[in-house]
């Protein structure tokens, strides 16, 4: 059970900036308010904090708290584990819970500690770019202006007031979400906080109850000390002779190349 959590803590990481970056600039977000302060809509929101990552042009860190919880005993923690990425270009470091994802634009290496698998594979430009937005949102040149058809039934609300501020998204598009949020403050635009509920078993089959899980994700963002990919790939892969062989704490690890 502790490998699916950690596995699915990685998707919902690596997969909801795309996700909610798509949704808004398709403009599907209702914009609602229940403050008396005047609130930007979800769609210019999540412009500017997209902006606002897509200022660290030296390289971005972020380090992460992600937490699980059981609807049913929202005050019992059932796992932790912690999150870093580090990202510059197409070059990118990731772990979470010992897992371990490294890109130097033309390789993806993947170290799963649990199954004791190393996974290495090649990936083009294309490929590369989409998993960085899938890491952050970098899609500032497919947003449009908000107001156009609502197509897949989601709903943006930006709630707070000029120091902090929470966007909550539920969103049709994706089923095993109940919805999720970022909370941030609007001097910085930087998210601090991110919830995510999400049903139990499988929506597709229909929801038998209402119980859910619930994953809250504290960030910070400390100074970026620098990127070495090629190093940090080279102190787990020995490519000589066209021979690929696994050294360091991984050397008697699985390897698995597919390329």
């Amino acid at each position: 059970m502790k490998s699916k959590y950690k596995f699915i803590l990685l998707s919902l990481g690596l997969g909801i900036a795309t996700t909610a970056s798509v949704a808004l600039a398709k403009g599907w977000f209702i914009p609602k308010t229940e403050s008396t302060e005047e609130l930007p809509d979800a769609n210019s929101e999540w412009q500017k904090i997209a902006e606002r990552y897509q200022q660290f042009k030296e390289g971005l860190y972020i380090k992460g708290t992600i937490r699980l919880f059981d609807s049913k005993h929202p005050g019992i923690q059932k796992e932790q584990n912690e999150m870093v990425l580090l990202s510059k270009g197409t070059h990118f470091f990731y772990s979470i819970g010992g897992n371990k994802t490294f890109s130097d634009g033309n390789r993806l290496l993947q170290i799963d500690p649990i199954n004791q698998i190393v996974v290495l594979s090649k990936v083009d430009s294309a490929a590369a770019s989409q998993q960085q937005q899938k890491l952050l949102p970098h899609m500032l040149n497919s947003f449009s202006d908000a107001g156009t058809t609502n197509t897949f039934n989601a709903n943006g609300t930006v709630e707070g007031n000029s120091k902090e501020r929470k966007l909550t998204i539920q969103n049709d598009m994706m089923p095993d979400i109940k919805k999720y949020s970022f909370s941030y403050a609007p001097a910085n635009y930087l998210i601090k906080e991110a919830e995510i509920e999400w049903w139990k078993g499988n929506p597709a089959m229909g929801k038998s109850n209402e119980e859910t899980w619930i994953t809250k994700i504290l960030y910070t963002h400390p100074p970026f000390p620098g990127l070495d990919i090629q190093a940090m790939i080279s102190s787990i892969l020995i490519e000589t002779g066209g021979k690929t062989t696994l050294t360091g704490e991984v050397k008697d690890y699985e390897l698995k190349v597919l390329y």
